[in-house]
């Protein structure tokens, strides 16, 4: 509404036409776009969902039918995305590439942290929506890092991580919640999130017993991964680094063919032993 009046102010018809409407904006001074843009964004980002409005996802895949799911899952989610293409872009683009930063960091936040909201909401559905909802949570990790690899600024050389945010944790040991990307990261994170729906659609037939083990297992490996890629702070990469043996030793032990025992335990042992010969190449870094 504010972009109509505006229209109207420089002198036009009232109109609803979001051709005329975008070239009247380009007129708005950068507090009114970044207004604006607040403004939109409360609004479209609830649908998308972008941190740290998303939690009304998962409850709401628990609790409707499949059909609800597959239509939320499939179509009602890119609605968000589709609106901040289709209105934010065009009619806030200076305000956009300033607070780009910002809203690329709650999508890094919500690559990492949303396959654990939806771990979570996978051990609290009926086994028939695990599935289900471990799709959702995949494609939202997704819709996040298509937003990331958008705004991320590949045109600037020599910076180690373009979008990244620091979170004091232990400020007396120097420790801290330090979440960054280089362009090297983000493709590997990129790759994660393709395989998450893929890896769900791929086990859709294949698991028929503990699913909710499985899809729970696999989103929280899926966010350890992510982790790893976005870590700039040594004790958080190891600690996620090392996390990802977990899941993987159970989905390899209790959902593994014939051997998998076997194969699970070996996987656990050398992995681990080269983790600990790590750990004291890192902690000898530190020390120097």
């Amino acid at each position: 509404l504010y972009v109509v009046w505006f229209n109207v102010r420089l002198g036009n018809d009232w109109s609803f036409d979001i051709t005329q409407l975008t070239m009247a904006a380009q007129h708005m001074s950068g507090s009114e776009q970044a207004l604006v843009l607040l403004a939109l964004l409360a609004g479209f980002a609830v649908k998308v969902p972008l941190f740290p409005l998303h939690t009304w996802l998962p409850l709401a895949h628990t609790e409707a039918p499949t059909a609800g799911s597959v239509i939320l899952a499939g179509v009602l989610l890119k609605l968000g995305t589709y609106a901040i293409y289709r209105f934010v872009l065009p009619f806030c683009p200076a305000a956009v590439v300033e607070y780009a930063p910002a809203i690329a960091v709650l999508c890094i936040i919500g690559i990492i942290y949303a396959p654990l909201i939806f771990a979570a909401a996978v051990l609290m559905a009926r086994p028939d929506r695990a599935r289900t909802i471990a799709l959702v949570g995949t494609l939202v990790c997704l819709v996040f890092t298509g937003y990331a690899l958008a705004v991320f600024e590949w045109a600037i050389p020599g910076v180690p991580s373009n979008l990244g945010t620091d979170i004091a944790w232990l400020p007396s040991l120097g420790l801290s919640v330090s979440l960054g990307v280089d362009s090297v990261a983000l493709w590997l994170i990129v790759l994660t999130a393709l395989l998450g729906p893929l890896c769900v659609l791929g086990s859709w037939t294949a698991i028929t017993e503990h699913r909710r083990m499985f899809y729970t297992w696999l989103l929280v490996l899926q966010a350890a991964m992510t982790d790893v890629f976005a870590s700039r702070d040594l004790v958080l990469f190891y600690i996620c680094f090392e996390f990802t043996l977990i899941p993987m030793f159970v989905l390899i032990r209790v959902f593994g063919s014939t051997n998998r025992k076997a194969a699970s335990v070996k996987f656990f042992l050398y992995t681990f032993t080269g983790s600990i010969i790590a750990l004291a190449g890192l902690l000898y870094v530190v020390w120097f």
